[in-house]
C-alpha cells in the first residue's frame, strides 16, 4: 500500500498529451496531465526495489521520469502512470486512486543477463512484488502448439504465457462473439490425463463478461472486470502478454497495458463500453486488490 507520504506527493498540473494513459472508462470528461512526483518515494517501494534485486545491473535514470495522471473531472489524478527510463528498458510505476499501486519493468527489446528461463523470440515483462520480482515471458512457438494440444484449441486463438512462479502455462481464449473468456492453468511433468504426454489441464474456468445480472449492476465482481478487460485489450489487438498475468487480477494486466504504452484513452473510451459504463466497479476491482 502507498504511505501518506506518497498520496501527497503530486502536484502542479499542466496539460500534456494522453497517449499511453488509461482513463479505465471514467463518467464524464476524461483528461491528461503532468504531474510532479517523488521520484525517491517510489523508489523506495518494496516492489520497485524487487525490480532492482532482480536485475542487479539496472541503472535508472531517474532524472528522466515522468508522470502522467488521467481521471474525471472530480478526481483528475485517479490514474498515474510514472515512467522512469533505465539503461535496457523502462520501469512504469502505475497507481489507482491513490491506494493500488502496480511496477511493470518493460525491457524495450533488450536482454538483460539474469537467471531465467527466457527463449528468443519472446516477448516479457518483470513486475514487481513484496516478496519479490515475477518474470513473465510469452510462449514459444513450440510451446502454443503443445499447450493447444493439451487443451483442444487453435493455437492461433489463444494467448500462452508463463512465469518464474510456475512449473507451465496459463492459457487465454479470448471470444467476442460469445463475450466470455476462457482461463486455463497447465502443468507439466504431471502424469496427464491428457493426450499430449508431460501436459495437464489442472484448472479450467470461463467467465462470462456480462456477469449475469451484469458488471453494470452494483455486486461487483472483479473476474467480470478482468475478463471485459481482456476483451477489450484483444478487441483492440494490443498487449497480448498482458492478457495472460494473473498478477494482482485487472490491476496487474491495466498496469501492463499502460506500461508498455499499447493502449490509449482514446482506445479505452471507444473500444470497451462495458468499461466505460462500469466505473464505479472497475474503480472498486483495481483499488481492493
Amino acid at each position: 500500500m502507498v504511505n501518506e507520504d506518497q498520496v501527497k506527493r503530486r502536484s502542479v498540473l499542466k496539460k500534456v498529451g494522453v497517449s499511453g494513459v488509461l482513463a479505465l472508462g471514467m463518467s464524464g470528461s476524461a483528461s491528461a496531465s503532468e504531474v510532479t512526483t517523488d521520484i525517491d518515494s517510489l523508489l523506495s517501494t518494496e516492489k520497485v526495489r524487487s525490480i532492482q534485486d532482480a536485475l542487479p545491473d539496472l541503472q535508472l535514470q531517474d532524472q528522466r521520469a515522468k508522470t502522467v495522471a488521467a481521471g474525471p473531472e472530480e478526481d483528475p489524478t485517479f490514474v498515474t502512470h510514472t515512467e522512469i527510463p533505465a539503461n535496457f528498458g523502462t520501469l512504469n510505476v502505475v497507481e489507482f486512486a491513490d491506494s493500488e499501486f502496480e511496477v511493470v519493468f518493460d525491457f524495450k527489446n533488450y536482454r538483460p543477463n539474469f537467471d531465467v528461463d527466457w527463449p528468443r523470440g519472446t516477448d516479457a515483462k518483470l513486475y514487481g512484488a513484496e516478496d519479490g520480482a515475477v518474470f513473465v515471458r510469452g510462449a514459444t512457438d513450440a510451446e502454443t502448439e503443445r499447450v493447444a494440444a493439451a487443451i483442444g484449441k487453435d493455437a492461433t486463438e489463444i494467448t500462452v504465457s508463463t512465469t518464474s512462479e510456475m512449473d507451465g502455462f496459463r492459457v487465454i481464449e479470448a471470444n467476442a462473439s460469445s463475450e466470455t473468456v476462457e482461463i486455463f492453468r497447465v502443468e507439466r511433468g504431471v502424469t496427464a490425463a491428457s493426450s499430449t504426454p508431460g501436459l495437464e489441464v489442472v484448472s479450467h474456468e470461463v467467465i462470462d463478461a456480462n456477469g449475469g445480472d451484469g458488471v453494470r449492476t452494483a455486486s461487483c465482481d472483479c473476474g467480470v472486470v478482468f475478463a471485459n478487460v481482456v476483451l477489450c485489450l484483444n478487441q483492440l489487438g494490443v498487449c497480448s502478454l498482458c492478457l495472460g498475468t494473473s498478477l494482482g487480477g485487472p490491476a496487474a494486466t491495466i498496469a501492463c497495458a499502460i506500461g508498455t504504452g499499447c493502449i490509449s484513452i482514446a482506445d479505452i473510451w471507444t473500444g470497451c463500453t462495458a468499461l466505460v459504463s462500469s466505473r464505479d466497479c472497475v474503480v472498486d476491482c483495481v483499488t481492493s486488490a
